[in-house]
């Protein structure tokens, strides 16, 4: 069995760990697209934070919206790595989950709503509840992985 080697730097643990969470869950989502579930994307949320409409429904704008996505993910693992090393790794998952849905409600239910990024969303009930559950599957890939790397 091989042994996975401990780090003690939180911040890249964490930013690796949020990067790859988010990669599957938006890997997921894209198959989940792909098989006619109609919704609007996390990565489109992400682009719509640094692009106007216009430019993110194009080539460029698709690209530059997955790494805006895949950043945020990293500070998402960030977070939840800052989180586990003070509160200890014990019940990782449930921290993990709980960093979750404090990131949805700041994303969603604050920044979204003040700065009037993708006013569309709101109106999307199977886009809430997906990212949602995006959100709380990258919280637990993300404290799992961390949890498993750091001392």
């Amino acid at each position: 069995m091989r042994r996975v080697r401990k780090y003690q730097d939180t911040l890249a643990s964490g930013a690796f760990s949020g990067i790859i969470a988010t990669a599957i869950t938006t890997l997921l989502s894209w198959l989940l697209l792909q098989s006619g579930v109609s919704f609007t994307s996390l990565w489109i949320f992400a682009g719509a934070l640094i692009l106007n409409d216009s430019a993110l429904h194009t080539p460029w704008g698709i690209s530059l919206a997955m790494v805006t996505h895949l950043m945020l993910g990293g500070i998402f693992g960030v977070i939840t790595a800052f989180t586990l090393r003070l509160t200890g790794k014990d019940y990782y998952l449930i921290k993990g989950i709980g960093v979750a849905t404090c990131f949805f409600i700041i994303a969603r239910g604050i920044i979204q709503v003040l700065t009037n990024i993708a006013p569309w969303m709101r109106d999307e009930i199977l886009s809430t509840i997906i990212t949602l559950i995006n959100l709380l599957v990258t919280g637990i890939i993300s404290s799992y992985l961390i949890a498993k790397r750091i001392k």
